[in-house]
């Protein structure tokens, strides 16, 4: 008997680079920032619906850090933002969609 290989049920096809070499995620870096910046404003403006990412560091994990329901709002505004001063961004992604006929069209943008 031979094992089943379990396949993921998906929303959007699995593309390839050698098939559609326009629809891979665009890495914005420094070097390319404005002309990514410029294509972005474009997909974003005529998109009908935009998701993002934010991969951070440092998020508050300590019992002290958290915001307890005893808290006055001064302390409770003081622990967040002491947290939020300790983050840094790692990646940033946005991903604007558009939805034409029955196909829902992505453009991923990863700045790093």
């Amino acid at each position: 008997m031979t094992p089943q290989i379990l396949q993921r049920r998906l929303l959007c096809t699995k593309t390839t680079p050698l098939l559609h070499p326009n629809l891979l995620l665009k890495q914005v870096t420094k070097s390319n920032f404005p002309k990514s910046l410029q294509d972005l404003k474009t997909h974003i403006s005529q998109s009908d619906l935009i998701s993002i990412s934010l991969q951070k560091t440092g998020a508050f994990c300590s019992s002290w850090q958290r915001v307890v329901p005893f808290d006055t709002t001064e302390i409770a505004y003081l622990k967040c933002k002491y947290a939020a001063e300790r983050f840094q961004v790692l990646q940033f992604a946005v991903c604007p969609f558009s939805v034409k006929e029955s196909k829902i069209i992505a453009y991923p943008y990863v700045l790093l």
